[in-house]
Formats: C-alpha cells, structure tokens, sequence
C-alpha cells in the first residue's frame, strides 16, 4: 500500500504540474517550483508507512533519481527541467536516497534527516516565490532577494515545526530547529547550482551533529 501511495503521490504532483503549465497558462518556473515543494511530503509518507525500512527507503528513491537522471539528460519533460539547472531535479532524488541510505545504516539519523528535506522542499522551494509574484524586490546576492531568503527562513522552521507537532518522534528542540533553518537559508543564498545536495547534506549533518552534542 505504502510503494502505491508514494509512488502515485509523486506521479500526481508532477502530471498535475505539467497539466497546470500546459492547459492553465503556469509558467515553466512557477511549474518547477511548485514540484519542488510538493515532493518534500514524500518524506512523511515514507515515515508513515515504512519507518526504516530498508527496501522502501531504498527502492523508490533509486528508481525515482533513474528516472529523474533521464528525464534530465534526454529533456523527456521538458517543463520540469531548468535548462540553466538540467541536472538539479536529479540530484534532489539523489540526495534524498544518500540521506535514506544513511538513515538505514544509522536509524537516530531520521530526525535530522526529515529536517534537511523539509528545508530543502518548502524553504528552497519558497524562496524564489517572491520574484514570481512581487512587481519588484530587494536584491540580495545575484538573482537572490532579501524577501527570498527571509521566505526561506520562515518557511523552513514553519516546515519543521509543523513536521514535529505531526510526527512527534521527529520533532527537534527549538534551538536546533532554528540554527538548522539558518544553515538552510545561508546555504540556499550561496549553494549555487549545487544548493539541492548543499542544503540536504549542511542541514542534515549539522541537524545531526547538534543532536549528539546537545
């Protein structure tokens, strides 16, 4: 039942994203971005009906990043792939499946892991709303935005409260949770290309490390 809901679940999202942006008038970005979001919910789908459990952290995630990596170099979805970014819809699956492999080598990971995918699907996913949305904004760095990147951080501790009060086994202590959410935006603002793996692996390790520590 689990490898249906989460399978149909990411399916839905990116059909009906495409759909938006073919029949509604949303534009490619807009498109993208929404998937972007949208796919951090697979985490609690995961923990909901698997837990950690090796072979569903494993499988799906390993068939998702194949197909995504196709979907990349072949542009067979030519709506979900940046052409300035071909490749970072790829390495979002692939970090998600590096963070579960950890997360089943290593079972106390799961919380830190949860909070690096929600930084990375609502507070990354957030923050180039504002630009989309907004006749004009601040800049900040490049094509960031100071409304961008206080976006990201608020989304990203809403994301991880709202994650703990649902899941209470997965809930951080506050301190962690907001130095987390401040890696997370500092990270979006100069991970560059490369701010999918940055964000998942700087939120999970240090989300994880102050966990031991704390």
């Amino acid at each position: 039942m689990g490898y249906l809901v989460e399978g149909g679940y990411i399916l839905l999202v990116v059909a009906a994203c495409v759909l938006a942006n073919k029949k509604c008038g949303l534009s490619k970005t807009a498109a993208r971005k929404l998937v972007h979001i949208m796919i951090g919910l697979v985490f609690p789908i995961q923990y909901f009906f698997f837990g950690t459990a090796a072979l569903p952290l494993l499988l799906v995630p390993a068939i998702i990043a194949v197909s995504l990596f196709l979907v990349a170099r072949y542009s067979l979805v030519p709506s979900m792939v940046n052409p300035d970014n071909p490749y970072g819809i790829f390495f979002y699956a692939l970090g998600i499946l590096i963070l579960n492999l950890i997360t089943v080598l290593y079972p106390p990971f799961l919380a830190a892991e949860g909070a690096a995918i929600v930084c990375l699907s609502l507070g990354d996913g957030t923050a180039a709303i504002p630009s989309l949305i907004l006749e004009k904004t601040h800049p900040l760095l490049g094509e960031k935005s100071i409304e961008g990147t206080l976006l990201c951080l608020l989304t990203s501790v809403g994301g991880m409260l709202l994650l703990g009060l649902v899941f209470p086994p997965l809930a951080l202590p506050l301190p962690i949770l907001l130095t987390a959410a401040a890696a997370a935006t500092l990270l979006e603002l100069f991970g560059g290309r490369l701010d999918n793996l940055a964000i998942l692996f700087g939120v999970g390790g240090l989300t994880a490390w102050l966990m031991e520590v704390m």
